[in-house]
Order: C-alpha cells, then structure tokens, then sequence
C-alpha cells in the first residue's frame, strides 16, 4: 500500500472549489480520504474511471472504515463530519451522506443530498450542525449564487430549503457585516428571510470579520484582532504588528466555541 501525488494538470485547467480531506472526530478517530484512477478505459457518467477512496483509523491506528465513491475529477473531492460525526462527502459532483449497516460495522450506502459541481462552495457552522452549499446560477449570469442550507444534526442529514442569501451563517441565522440598506450596520436574518433582518449596532458599522456563534464575534482591523460579545463586550484583544494579517479562512474553534484559533500570516519584502 501507498501513495503518489495526484497529476498536477495544466495551468490552463479549472480546479473549482477545495473541499477538506482530513478530520479528526470526536472519539480521536482520524478520517482521511484520497482519490484514484481506476483504469484507462474511456470515462462514462456510469463508469467516470476515477474514485475518492475514504478510511477511518481508531485513535490506536487501526482500521475501522473504509469506503470508495466513484468521481469524475481529481480535484474536488473531500468530506465533512456532522456535529455526531455523521460523514458528508463531495465527490463526482454531488455532496452525499454515509448510512451506516447498523448490523454490520464497517458497511454501509451512500445516499445522495445536493449537486455540487467543481465551483460550488459548501461551508459549515463552527458547531457542525448546519451547512451550506453555495451553487453559481450558470444561466442567470455571473456572480448570481444560490445557497442549500443543510441540516447535518438530522438522522439522516437532509435539505432544509434553497433561496438566493449572502453572508455568514450560525445554526439559526445568517449575518450580514456590511449591510448596505442601513448605513453597513451588521445585521442577521432567518435563513432566506432576508426582508426580516435584526440590527446589531454592539457590534459596529463595517464590522469586519467572522461570526463564531449568534454571542460572538471575531472581529479584524488593522491595529489587530478582538472577540466580541453581543453585549459589545470585548472579551479578548489581540494587537497585531504591521504587515500581520488574519487569514480569513483559517479560523477553527471547539463545538462549544470556548476554545478558538485562527492564523497569522507576516508579509516581507515584496
């Protein structure tokens, strides 16, 4: 058994979106998944000629799951894990839900939940329990997006509704930082309910940054990073050196968000 890198492509070639390939649940198990060429035959929609392979090893490495899913492409392929560890894959352009053989440990089917084409977008609440799929409108015209929201605290996960919505998401609410119908106040709603929304002035006008839970903000600026309550309170400040920046997408927490992280990147020279 090993490994090899996967082909590295064209530069010419669109990748689409990335999708994670490496978790850790709650039981300190490791979950990693890979994807292979199967043959050479010529590819087909029944037969696509590649497959995302997935395994699971107990926190003593050994081996206690394993799966394979066909796929069309090398690239997007990956997985997520619900808020009780339920796996949630992207692979051949679909995002799908493992059902467990309760009767026998390892087997079990895949079953399907939403399209999820190479530009499409699915993040997730820091607790797990929902999702979002953001799909690109090919017909409507660029930019144009539409968001699947996902329940992932279900048995089995399942769509709970498809509109057109911007901005960040918890488990009841989307945000918005920048809201350009109230003088860029932060602002949340209903899942698409967007003419409902809710002020939030403790947490400022052009508020920029990531909304953790509906009680916390993460909040970025140049002179640094703080964390700020919904009372406006700021419970923990960072002052950051110049040429020190938060990457945005590098923001982890625990399910109860009473631990967080994020990364600090230092620019030099040019």
């Amino acid at each position: 058994m090993g490994w090899e890198p996967i082909p590295k492509g064209d530069y010419r070639e669109h990748r689409g979106s990335f999708s994670p390939k490496l978790w850790i649940d709650h039981k300190g198990r490791v979950l990693v998944g890979f994807t292979v060429r199967e043959d050479f035959i010529l590819s087909t929609r029944e037969h696509p000629g590649r497959s995302f392979h997935l395994f699971r090893f107990t926190s003593d490495c050994k081996p206690d799951m394993s799966s394979v899913l066909p796929t069309n492409n090398w690239y997007n392929n990956g997985f997520y894990l619900g808020p009780d560890d339920q796996i949630v894959a992207r692979a051949n352009d679909t995002l799908q839900f493992f059902l467990h053989d309760e009767s026998q440990h390892e087997s079990g089917t895949w079953q399907a939940l939403t399209p999820c084409a190479p530009d499409c977008f699915v993040g997730q609440s820091f607790s797990r329990r929902t999702a979002i799929v953001r799909s690109e409108l090919v017909f409507t015209g660029p930019n144009v997006f539409t968001r699947t929201i996902l329940d992932l605290s279900s048995s089995p996960p399942h769509v709970v509704r498809t509109c057109q919505m911007a901005g960040q998401i918890t488990d009841r609410f989307a945000y918005q930082l920048s809201y350009d119908k109230d003088d860029d106040l932060t602002v949340r709603f209903p899942f698409c309910d967007l003419e409902h929304y809710e002020e939030l002035p403790m947490w400022g006008p052009r508020a920029t940054g990531y909304v953790l839970n509906d009680e916390t903000l993460l909040n970025f600026s140049p002179s640094g990073v703080k964390l700020v309550g919904a009372d406006g309170r700021v419970k923990f400040s960072k002052e950051l050196p110049k040429h020190d920046y938060v990457d945005y997408f590098e923001i982890a927490t625990d399910d109860a968000v009473n631990r967080f992280a994020f990364v600090v990147y230092t620019l030099r020279g040019e």
